[in-house]
């Protein structure tokens, strides 16, 4: 603890739960919204390949239906590294590095005070 901020080791294991949650709400965000919507662009494409499948036919899709693959592949990376930085964080902890960089960020949000939006979240019943 310093003497300028109060309980730094709860605001800083507050803010890791907050990144944590909103890295699962973009996950979910993502197989709940983006997914379902650029399989519905890519439901003839679909249809064509259930019936006769050829990686001609997966490749035209991919390479001429490029924005909703795009967003398949996008929701599928954003996937892939959250899991991997959670297990990441789950096996080893955070690194002394990540710990520097939340400390940073939690001193910085403390001295812009009750306007920045997670105030309430990092701070509330510890002062």
């Amino acid at each position: 603890m310093t003497k300028d901020l109060p309980n730094l080791e709860e605001s800083v294991r507050r803010l890791q739960q907050f990144k944590l949650y909103f890295r699962w709400l973009l996950v979910l965000t993502c197989w709940l919204v983006v997914i379902p919507l650029s399989i519905w662009v890519l439901r003839d494409d679909i249809a064509l390949m259930k019936a006769y499948f050829t990686w001609s036919a997966l490749r035209y899709t991919l390479a001429y239906r490029l924005v909703p693959s795009f967003f398949v592949f996008l929701s599928l990376g954003i996937t892939l590294g959250v899991l991997l930085w959670h297990s990441h964080y789950i096996v080893q902890g955070i690194t002394p590095k990540e710990r520097y960089h939340l400390e940073k960020q939690v001193r910085t949000i403390y001295r812009t005070g009750w306007r920045h939006p997670l105030w309430k979240w990092l701070f509330k019943g510890l002062e």
